[in-house]
């Protein structure tokens, strides 16, 4: 929908409710998210004060229950969720109140959308962070969603809930995450916090795989137990007996999610096999960039479709690209709130878990009938992958933190260590390049999310392994000569 603008538009927002009610009887609910049904005013943004955020919700609620009073004289059984998605969220007094105003304000007459799982507050290791965007390392929800619900019950509200049950915006290139036993946990917890409905998956829709038909089961009464459902599941996957192979190694997959500290909608395990590794700046741009002019490249690169001109195969906000001036540690900045080394000892941890499942699926696939070994394989080939994506994270933020370091020393020997593990990444993660190419070629479901088509398919992942090939074999040498080391 278009903004709304109370003293110029409030009749065009009205004739628009209406033409929508009128031109689509057919369509039995509107959801009215904040991205594209939002007022005149630009919000806030994360670091408004609570002020500004009051009178922007007070605004925004307002055209609420204008376009909900306009379907309801229509429609009077149309549902109308208005999804404030973008209204600041973290687990702390301001915005838990702030999220509690948005449902004391709404019309009675609406149903609340709630955004299950953004601003939940993480802990590790004694240093304490929260879910940027959707995440599955928690089971939620978090803490201002729990307080929206809380109020929503209080008014009375119907309360339904935009949550991953399948896939994840944590693993957006991903088609579902073979995790049961922690999405068992969220479905539990959207049965207790008393959420009458959801939207499954906002990246990926319903797609057919065990873990939908799984979530299917249990949005339903008298599902079978868990294990005894996944049994079944193992079965048909991967043929009788391997139960215990299948059960165990999801198990390990489970706790490996929990680990994961969330990266948000960046680059992270969203695009980290596809991101490059950058140990100097570019000499030639793939595409135009201004840097010596009255055009402010860096205001442009952040309008969609924000391509980076040096490396123009995906937005700009799924790669990690390096300050060049080296005043700022990138990878430390990415990582925050957490420090860079908790941040990457529990990627580390969690692929350590993932490769302990591995071990039995692998074998549980081996094994496999004939009939079903495709089907086995592919399977394989998707945990391996998820492994991958949280190692190449881990190497990512790992070398542009080397990068970054190498620069603010003098020291020769300090230089000849930075280099030589700056080494072992370049040629470890070469390896999950290549591996990753024979995977996509395998699996079109890998490296694809609908609204931006592939962030990565095997063209990009070559041009990874030119880059790769490059930096060992001319910029780190060229730097060694340079330098003395």
């Amino acid at each position: 929908m278009a903004p709304y603008r109370r003293r110029e538009s409030e009749a065009g927002l009205r004739k628009l409710a209406r033409d929508l009610a009128t031109g689509f009887p057919e369509v039995r609910g509107w959801v009215l998210l904040q991205e594209g049904f939002t007022i005149d005013q630009r919000s806030p943004g994360v670091g408004g004060d609570a002020a500004a955020w009051k009178d922007w919700i007070r605004r925004w609620d307002d055209a609420v229950r204008i376009v909900a009073g306009e379907f309801h004289k229509i429609d009077p059984k149309l549902e109308v969720l208005p999804w404030s998605y973008n209204i600041s969220s973290r687990p702390d007094p301001v915005h838990i109140e702030l999220r509690r105003e948005v449902i004391r304000q709404l019309p009675a007459d609406v149903i609340p959308l709630l955004t299950w799982d953004r601003g939940m507050g993480l802990e590790r290791d004694g240093e304490m962070g929260y879910s940027k965007d959707y995440s599955i390392n928690e089971p939620g929800p978090a803490e201002c969603t729990a307080a929206e619900i809380d109020e929503a019950h209080k008014r009375g509200f119907t309360v339904y809930s935009k949550a991953d049950t399948l896939a994840s915006w944590q693993f957006g290139t991903f088609p579902y995450l073979p995790i049961p036993y922690q999405w068992y946990e969220r479905y539990r917890n959207l049965e207790k916090y008393g959420i009458q409905g959801t939207m499954e998956s906002w990246t990926y829709g319903f797609k057919p795989s065990w873990v939908a038909e799984m979530r299917a089961w249990y949005s339903w009464s008298n599902a079978p137990p868990l294990d005894t459902l996944l049994s079944a599941i193992a079965r048909r996957e991967f043929g009788p007996g391997s139960e215990k192979l299948a059960l165990n190694a999801w198990e390990h997959f489970s706790k490996a999610i929990r680990l994961v500290p969330d990266t948000g909608p960046l680059m992270g395990t969203n695009n980290a096999v596809a991101a490059p590794l950058f140990f100097e700046k570019p000499s030639q741009p793939r595409a135009m960039t201004v840097e010596h002019s009255w055009f402010d490249q860096r205001k442009r690169s952040g309008v969609y479709p924000g391509l980076n001109p040096y490396w123009p195969y995906t937005l700009s906000r799924v790669l990690l690209w390096p300050d060049f001036t080296n005043q700022v540690n990138a990878a430390e900045r990415y990582a925050n709130p957490f420090t860079l080394g908790v941040f990457n000892k529990y990627l580390g941890l969690a692929a350590d878990e993932m490769e302990a499942g591995l071990a039995g699926y692998r074998q549980a696939a081996l094994a496999a009938p004939a009939s079903k070994q495709t089907g086995a394989f592919r399977e394989v080939l998707l945990a391996e992958h998820l492994q991958r994506m949280m190692r190449s994270d881990r190497a990512v933020l790992e070398f542009e933190d080397l990068r970054f370091r190498l620069a603010h020393t003098s020291d020769k020997a300090e230089q000849t260590r930075i280099l030589e593990r700056m080494t072992e990444i370049l040629k470890q993660e070469a390896v999950r390049v290549r591996e990753s190419k024979e995977t996509v070629r395998r699996d079109s479901r890998i490296g694809y999310q609908w609204e931006q088509d592939y962030f990565y398919t095997p063209l990009v992942l070559d041009k990874k392994l030119e880059l790769i090939r490059d930096t060992l074999e001319r910029q780190i040498p060229d730097y060694r000569r340079r330098k003395g080391v």
